[in-house]
């Protein structure tokens, strides 16, 4: 396919207002503003944003790049935080502390938690479900219990794939105020990325069990009635907790961070995105987290929290987003 520079030459064009529909690559210099401009696809990228207010690891996350909530974790078991696109602010406690939960929702006003294991004491997995709409409400429980789910949805209406204890791992549920059994996953796993809504996800990576080697690259698209193995990953990984994953619905969009046991080192800072047919390297996390939370979209998303500590135990406050796509910049005045 030709250039926009074999088409049109090297020349700036001078225009009164930016064109409508720019090409990659396209520099125009607008003369109402007086600035040059270019028209550019970012193939994806992350840069530094404010720090999560508490240090926290498998965490729960939800939300957009401009709204999001994290609630959870292994050291704040029952702390919520909210992300305004501006800062972190703490917010209302979930009624039970928990951390590796399943979670779904839109914004950081509307969040679901789903079951994950308690903090205090032996471990434990949980049925509990709680929803946020400015504070914790406790909601119909998980048929049974469970934890280190791939979910996708909404507050209302939310999708929960695989996880933990056995035979959970290929089980599939839907909420919309009560739960309801769905075609299971074609492989079974746990700690899944998840992204889209209750009828029409991606469930991609995860580990079939807690030793080296066991991380899965395994990618399945659900329709609403079946599940459809896609292309896998490229690098296999599993998210211990909620690392970033983004997109809002079974066709594009992107997972970050996550581990490896069998790679060295384990936690990985690679992004891929996904088109709906194939799996692209983009750019690499600012650090290597696993564990972390956030939102997102296929092209934008924040993350916060997690651990770049190879134990597990060291709980970062990084936050970064993410951006890709076409964009307008402007080169100067």
């Amino acid at each position: 396919m030709a250039t926009y520079k074999e088409i049109h030459g090297t020349n700036i064009e001078v225009l009164s207002s930016d064109p409508s529909n720019p090409v990659n690559g396209q520099i125009w210099y607008n003369t109402t503003s007086n600035v040059v401009k270019g028209f550019l696809i970012n193939a994806g990228s992350w840069s530094s944003a404010p720090n999560v207010a508490t240090n926290r690891v498998y965490v729960g996350g939800c939300g957009s790049r401009t709204s999001a909530l994290l609630f959870g974790g292994s050291d704040q078991a029952t702390t919520t935080q909210s992300w305004n696109n501006t800062a972190w602010s703490s917010a209302p406690a979930l009624n039970t502390g928990r951390r590796n939960m399943g979670s779904a929702g839109a914004s950081n006003t509307s969040g679901l938690s789903v079951g994950g294991y308690t903090q205090a004491g032996p471990t434990t997995n949980l049925s509990n479900v709680e929803s946020y709409n400015g504070s914790w409400t406790n909601q119909t429980a998980l048929p049974s219990i469970r934890g280190k789910m791939g979910g996708a949805g909404t507050a209302t209406l939310a999708l929960m794939a695989g996880g933990e204890p056995t035979p959970n791992a290929q089980i599939v549920q839907t909420y919309n105020g009560s739960w309801t059994t769905n075609p299971s996953l074609n492989s079974g796993r746990k700690q899944i990325y998840g992204w889209g809504t209750s009828s029409s996800c991606v469930m991609a990576g995860g580990r079939n069990n807690d030793g080296p080697g066991s991380s899965n690259n395994t990618t399945e698209y659900y329709n609403g009635s079946s599940w459809t193995s896609g292309p896998t990953l490229l690098v296999a990984k599993y998210g211990a907790g909620m690392t970033q994953c983004g997109g809002t619905n079974n066709g594009s969009g992107y997972i970050a961070g996550g581990s490896n046991q069998a790679l060295t080192p384990t936690n990985l800072n690679s992004t891929q995105t996904w088109d709906g047919t194939s799996w692209t390297a983009v750019g690499n996390l600012l650090t290597s987290l696993n564990g972390a939370g956030g939102g997102g979209s296929p092209s934008s998303g924040i993350i916060g929290g997690g651990t770049n500590d190879e134990s597990g135990t060291a709980n970062q406050a990084a936050s970064t987003t993410f951006a890709s796509g076409p964009s307008t910049v402007s080169f100067g005045n």
